[in-house]
Parts: C-alpha cells; structure tokens; sequence
C-alpha cells in the first residue's frame, strides 16, 4: 500500500520537473518517501508516551 503510494508521488514529482531535471533520481524518491511516510510516522510516535524512549534505553543497557 505505501510502495504504491510512494511511487506515485515520485511519478508526480517526476512529472512536475519534467524539462527542468534539477534534482536526481534518487533525491525525488527520498522526497517522495518523506512525503508519504512523515504522517505515518507521526501517527506512531502520537501513540507511545514520551517517556518510553527513556524507558527502553534503560531497558537495552
């Protein structure tokens, strides 16, 4: 579901700098990725409470 969804933003991107190719391939999927995968990793991290990055850095020393 997210590969599909992060090619067509890189298609889109890629569409949107059709003549202009001022960035590579590579730097459009990165933007196409963070595009897609930012509200899904916000979604995440809003479910586990703050202190448990504290906690389970405890936990693995």
């Amino acid at each position: 579901m997210y590969a599909h969804h992060i090619v067509s933003k890189y298609d889109e991107l890629k569409k949107a700098e059709k003549g202009n190719r001022q960035q590579p391939k590579a730097h459009k999927y990165v933007a196409a990725c963070e595009q897609v995968m930012n509200p899904v990793h916000e979604a995440v991290v809003s479910l586990h409470p703050r202190e448990c990055g504290k906690i389970c850095v405890r936990i693995s020393m």
